[in-house]
């Protein structure tokens, strides 16, 4: 197998990224054992140490193998999975050469159950192969022109992680309502079990129809506000069994912007008063709703302040370490947004939870950009973006700073679009569209409008907010444009930093006097490009330069404009510069006469 590695990106440097104390920080699973799998595996057939994780650009398979040794009466007594934080290829798994299983990547958090007998000793073999997407569902990540770089390989990072035979397998679907001056809060629990009769179960822990009891915890800083029991039952073998739950609260504290309050969910299982497994969530309390062109929390107009948020910093790829996530945290409050979209990639665990504790809200995308009819349609990529769609729901629908889902970006419709892929109960969605093609607009509750235009028609722009997007629940403007490098020739010169900022400056003034639902800027950061683009004349033809920030989170001049209209603070003064266009002119004659 041939494989040419393009750009491959090592972590050596990167040693603080998302691991077992993280996992354990996230979860409170002090009754499960995590090993970190974090470091060098042997690339198959080239004898090669990677460290993982890593992102690359190849787009051959990898096939990754590593050896580790677990206490040989944790092996005979845990049920061993793998948890992905994330990767963007399908992948396969192997546990001793034994086929686990292929399963769908898409960047989002999910476990992956090894049967009982493929590990039964403490020498442990994992072999993972790095399938990269194929056909329609490769095309939907590379076609865009402004679509991020397809990084390849395991781009975040593996635990293996050891549970009870009987075990809590995820929270979601939690959300909140109001009646009678009281706050709900409901959700489900989905509880698995193993095999109950076991010959590796030396200590009789199991049986076949064990009797089960499930007690769910609402806790505000470790102490307990409210207790849900569900009522004991027996379970058996390889079953998976959903529980509902919901508090009544007199009293309680609203998650929000300002004060981000949360709580923490903590679902135990027992077996005649035995502990066997707990898994903790951080939850909050929280009303949202989009009508009347207003984005309101807890009966409160919020206007909303937004950057994109692209996965992707210098030297790393798509591989970022929890101090490379804070860092971003840090400036984006600093720059004074309420909302991260997350684009091209679903958030890494890690950033969602910080968006969680910081009072961020959040909007997350399905990978459908710019794409044609004739392609979203196919049986192919309706089938893939249902099952993202799910995996979505299983990975995000805890966390409450998430406000919307996205259906879908500059998509070539033929007909107004509905909402196609159904959440259980999340049930707010956006759509992006371009401002050039609004002749068919859907039923979403938020509807974005993109505007990537170095020189921007405003007294258009007021004529369609007055007249196509008047009718629509709730309207954003994403804005923002490519620089180029070093170019400080002033606001007259399109492809200056000033003219970025000015950009940036007067779209967010028309959302404001509009009284639009807010702005997204785009973006927060630089990304490499999966195409090549000739729009700014960089020396690197794969970069969008369309950041406040650069790779290096190094600011521009757009951010601190940016800040400037967040915060409310006094703008800083732009100069128009006196650029001509004379020589693109005469070039343009020139090239006409040799024609």
């Amino acid at each position: 197998m041939k494989i040419i590695f393009i750009l491959i990106l090592f972590l050596i440097s990167n040693l603080f990224s998302f691991g077992s104390e993280e996992y354990n920080y996230l979860f409170n699973t002090k009754e499960r054992v995590v090993v970190d799998l974090r470091g060098y595996w042997t690339l198959e057939s080239q004898e090669k140490k990677i460290y993982l994780p890593f992102s690359s650009t190849s787009n051959d398979e990898l096939t990754l193998i590593k050896d580790i040794k677990i206490d040989k009466k944790l092996s005979k007594l845990k049920l061993w999975h793998l948890y992905f934080a994330g990767l963007d290829s399908d992948v396969e798994v192997y546990i001793n050469e034994n086929f686990v299983g292929k399963y769908i990547g898409a960047m989002t958090p999910f476990y992956v159950k090894i049967p009982e007998n493929f590990i039964d000793g403490e020498d442990v073999t994992i072999k993972l192969k790095s399938i990269p997407m194929e056909n329609y569902s490769f095309i939907t990540k590379t076609m865009g022109l402004d679509n991020m770089r397809y990084y390849t390989s395991i781009t975040r990072d593996v635990l293996l992680v050891g549970t009870s035979r009987v075990w809590v397998n995820n929270i979601f679907n939690v959300e909140s309502k109001f009646k009678d001056k009281k706050a709900i809060l409901e959700g489900s629990v989905l509880v698995n079990s193993g095999i109950l009769s076991s010959k590796n179960d030396s200590l009789n822990y199991y049986k076949e129809n064990m009797p089960i009891r499930i007690e769910i915890k609402l806790l505000d800083n470790s102490n307990v506000v409210e207790t849900y029991n569900v009522k004991e039952f027996n379970i058996e073998s390889e079953r998976s069994i959903e529980q509902n739950f919901k508090f009544v609260l007199s009293e309680y504290k609203l998650w929000s912007v300002e004060n981000p309050h949360l709580y923490q969910l903590k679902v135990s299982i027992f077996s005649n008063d035995r502990l066997l497994d707990s898994y903790t969530h951080n939850v909050g309390i929280k009303q949202t709703s989009f009508k009347d062109n207003q984005f309101l929390l807890n009966g409160k107009k919020i206007f909303l302040k937004g950057v994109d948020y692209i996965e992707d910093y210098e030297n790393k790829g798509a591989t970022l370490s929890i101090t490379d996530f804070e860092k971003d945290i840090s400036l984006i409050k600093k720059l004074g947004a309420n909302l991260i979209r997350f684009k091209y990639l679903p958030p890494h665990p890690y950033m969602i939870s910080l968006c969680d504790k910081y009072g961020l809200l959040t909007l997350i995308d399905l990978p459908a950009y710019r794409l044609p009819n004739r392609i979203y349609k196919t049986n192919e990529i309706k089938i893939r973006l249902e099952n993202i769609s799910r995996r979505f729901e299983n990975a995000y629908s805890t966390n409450v700073s998430l406000i919307s889902w996205g259906l879908g970006s500059e998509i070539e419709y033929d007909q107004s679009p509905s909402n196609t892929y159904k959440f259980e109960k999340n049930n707010n969605f956006y759509r992006t569209y371009n401002l050039n093609n609004l002749k068919l607009l859907g039923n979403e509750d938020l509807t974005i409008v993109s505007i990537y235009n170095s020189l921007v028609n405003y007294d258009y722009l007021i004529e369609v907010i007055d007249k196509q997007l008047s009718s629509q629940n709730a309207v954003v403007l994403n804005f923002g444009l490519p620089v180029q490098l070093k170019n400080h020739n002033g606001y007259l010169d399109l492809l200056s930093v000033q003219n970025q900022a000015n950009i940036i400056r007067n779209l967010f003034h028309i959302a404001e006097k509009k009284k639009l639902a807010g702005c997204i800027i785009n973006s927060y950061n630089d990304y490499l490009l999966q195409n090549p683009t000739l729009r700014t004349n960089n020396k690197d033809l794969y970069l969008s330069s369309t950041g406040l920030v650069e790779r290096d989170r190094k600011s521009r001049l757009s951010y601190e404009t940016t800040q400037s209209l967040f915060n409310e603070e006094k703008e800083p003064i732009l100069d128009a510069g006196s650029h001509s266009e004379k020589n693109t002119i005469t070039f343009i004659i020139l090239g006409l006469v040799l024609l």
